[in-house]
């Protein structure tokens, strides 16, 4: 399940932004005076909501972050490291630097400051350095490495959407969403196929904001149906917007065929210089084998200033596989 976005609006003529512009504001402005008044958000179809958003989303080539961390869950995966055991709950500190489509580096440190590790992700690779006493070890695998480790397939340019508060899952086709006001926000539902519907048996149409999705068929019909699909054709998203900021609020992911859950709530949104994103960010990964939980509190954010990214590996290290 690779979700990652591809929003290149097409730049028609020189006055297209200014109008895209007036729009916003006055989409925003109008909405704000109907609930002020007790009525509904104004009706917007699923592009316009996502041309509203990448309006107002942070634009950058470098993101450097202060993060607290708190990793949580329960996982029967090999874990690199005896020092993490299959139930898990660790808070610490990272700073966080992202190359837009060229890397992401993070130093690792607890709350007393030291250095435990350092990670360098590239789009095809993973790089890790363990400096934990008695544990000291070095990893370099293909990106792969990262997926099977974690239990949750994303691509590179997921992650780095991820941490910058990006929508995962939205692609070129924005007509591809069903467009509903859910309370003050906009919810955005993936039209999908004719093999979820029998999965699940509910439309697109009649899904709620509120429903679980859940296979409602035997498992030997499921089966058949996992047989005949691939994962795009069994994927189900939702996305939520506020109405009035476009800030995209939530996501949730129901893949049918790996059956794997990701949500994903962003809150406390700002504007650090080029864009809007959240300073608060909760995501939670299922699947069969793995629970993972993950929480977001960026402390400090600066865009746009390179930074230096060094790994350096210690003479002596040992190599371990993840």
């Amino acid at each position: 399940m690779n979700l990652r976005h591809r929003l290149h609006p097409d730049r028609l003529g020189t006055l297209w932004p200014i109008g895209l512009l007036l729009l916003v504001a006055a989409t925003g402005c109008s909405n704000e005076r109907r609930l002020a008044k007790g009525k509904p958000l104004r009706s917007m179809g699923s592009a316009a909501v996502l041309d509203a958003y990448e309006d107002a989303a942070l634009q950058w080539d470098w993101v450097s972050m202060k993060v607290d961390v708190t990793l949580s869950g329960q996982t029967g995966l090999q874990m690199p490291s005896d020092s993490l055991p299959d139930a898990l709950r660790q808070s610490f500190k990272a700073t966080v630097r992202i190359a837009r489509d060229s890397a992401v580096w993070a130093s690792i440190s607890p709350a007393l400051g030291i250095e435990v590790a350092r990670l360098l992700i590239r789009p095809d690779s993973v790089f890790l350095v363990s400096k934990i006493p008695g544990n000291a070890f070095y990893a370099a695998e293909p990106l792969a490495g990262l997926q099977r480790w974690t239990g949750v397939d994303l691509g590179f340019g997921d992650l780095q959407d991820l941490l910058t508060g990006r929508p995962l899952g939205i692609e070129e086709d924005k007509d591809r969403f069903l467009s509903r006001i859910d309370g003050q926000q906009y919810l955005l539902v993936s039209r999908y196929k004719r093999p979820v519907r029998r999965l699940v048996g509910v439309d697109d149409r009649e899904l709620g904001p509120s429903d679980t999705v859940r296979i409602q068929v035997p498992d030997r019909r499921y089966e058949r149906v996992r047989n005949h699909s691939d994962g795009d054709d069994l994927l189900i998203q939702r996305h939520w917007f506020n109405g009035l900021t476009f800030d995209p609020e939530r996501d949730v992911f129901d893949d049918l065929y790996e059956q794997r859950f990701i949500h994903i709530h962003r809150r406390a949104f700002s504007d650090p210089g080029g864009g809007r994103m959240p300073m608060e960010m909760e995501i939670e990964f299922r699947s069969p084998q793995t629970t993972l939980g993950l929480e977001l509190d960026i402390q400090r954010v600066r865009v746009d200033s390179p930074a230096e990214l060094p790994f350096e590996i210690p003479d002596g290290t040992p190599r371990k596989t993840i």
